[in-house]
């Protein structure tokens, strides 16, 4: 049991929601395809319908506990749904409201003394408690804010602030392992730290400015001096460049035979968001090389560098930092993109009868079905917004 679970959270990422077992150096992209894959259909997509379907469907696959999680009850999964009903149209979620107060107190009920919010296993607690904090605040900040600020105190404590440990210092991680810290988890819990109103003058965002620097592949840039990277400005996933998981898309090597690990999809939206998320601006140089690798590998087919794995975490973290971003067009090249209508008529085309989704590239849990509608249901309500 606790190594399904382990299994799920090495996702992020995360997390990079978001991340499982390291891919081999110099693994090209997969071409495998989601499952039902089909061409995006014309006109505007049809957003609130696809949405009425997948939220019928987690109807359905709620537990009677009032969690959600396609081999146990997750409080992870719980919280992903939870943030995700919570943005729906004010009408279909006051239909849902039973579903997501069953859920609320679930959430509720897996709360410890030291603020964090984890299953009975105490795995990957940072992740957990971050996802299942942002919950709260979606549906009540007010009502659950002792709950939520006790979460923004455990989550503050757990991250690296020793400057001589260079691959923790500024991060967190999954948090069943101390020792380490990921991108994609400080990713997401960098996105509850500010939904719960933590100054941006606070110590935490400056901290997290160190690690993220040295996930971004730039060599100007990087905090340390004579470190070589893919200099593309895009994300990976540890701050440890020699680490065996240094990027979850493998390695590239440059002309003078050094590896390096690769920039990825997934990796730099998250990268990004949490550069905004941090308090920097669009000027700030790291900033503007992140959204240009972006605006250069633009698509809604694939994650990019990763083909269909992680694909839907990929749409989750995509939609999440271009609503974030500000603007409802994307250039790459000569083309400007409207991408909340591109990737909504992408996700719609591959939801399946029920109403759910699911990857058929089974990699960090995308073949739960409660899992992945989550994600799409919350992109499909960032895409909604911007169309507006």
């Amino acid at each position: 049991m606790k190594r399904s679970l382990t299994l799920f959270v090495t996702f992020a990422v995360l997390a990079s929601l978001t991340l499982g077992s390291c891919d081999p150096a110099e693994q090209p992209p997969t071409e495998e395809k989601p499952e039902a894959a089909a061409p995006a259909a014309a006109g505007k997509p049809d957003i609130r319908g696809s949405v009425e379907k997948a939220v019928a469907f987690l109807r359905g696959a709620q537990r009677e506990d009032g969690s959600w999680g396609g081999k146990q009850s997750d409080v992870g999964i719980t919280g992903l749904v939870i943030e995700a009903l919570a943005g729906v149209p004010d009408d279909i979620r006051t239909k849902n409201a039973d579903i997501i107060e069953k859920g609320i107190t679930y959430i509720l009920s897996q709360r410890r003394d030291d603020g964090s919010i984890v299953n009975e296993d105490g795995m990957v607690a940072n992740y957990r408690t971050s996802i299942a904090t942002r919950a709260l605040i979606a549906v009540d900040p007010v009502k659950y804010k002792d709950t939520i600020d006790a979460a923004v105190k455990y989550t503050k404590g757990i991250q690296g602030k020793d400057p001589n440990d260079k691959a923790k210092y500024g991060s967190m991680g999954y948090g069943s392992d101390e020792t380490k810290g990921d991108q994609i988890n400080l990713g997401e819990a960098l996105e509850m730290l500010s939904k719960a109103g933590l100054s941006k003058d606070d110590e935490a965002y400056k901290l997290a400015r160190v690690f993220l620097a040295r996930t971004q592949s730039s060599d100007e840039e990087h905090p340390d001096a004579g470190v070589k990277t893919a200099n593309d400005f895009g994300g990976v996933y540890r701050s440890d460049r020699g680490a065996e998981d240094a990027s979850k898309a493998g390695t590239i090597t440059l002309p003078d035979g050094t590896k390096v690990p690769r920039s990825y999809g997934s990796a730099t939206y998250s990268l990004l968001k949490s550069l905004l998320f941090c308090g920097l601006k669009k000027d700030n140089v790291r900033v503007k090389g992140a959204y240009q690798w972006i605006a250069d590998h633009y698509t809604v087919k694939e994650n990019p560098e990763m083909g269909a794995q992680g694909l839907y975490y990929y749409y989750y973290t995509m939609a999440r930092t271009l609503e974030l971003w500000g603007e409802p067009t994307i250039k790459k090249g000569s083309t400007v993109h409207n991408w909340a209508e591109e990737l909504a008529a992408q996700i719609i085309s591959l939801q399946r009868d029920d109403g759910s989704w699911v990857n058929a590239k089974d990699r960090w849990w995308e073949a739960d079905p409660t899992l992945v509608t989550a994600y799409t249901i919350y992109s499909l309500n960032s895409c909604q917004r911007m169309l507006k």
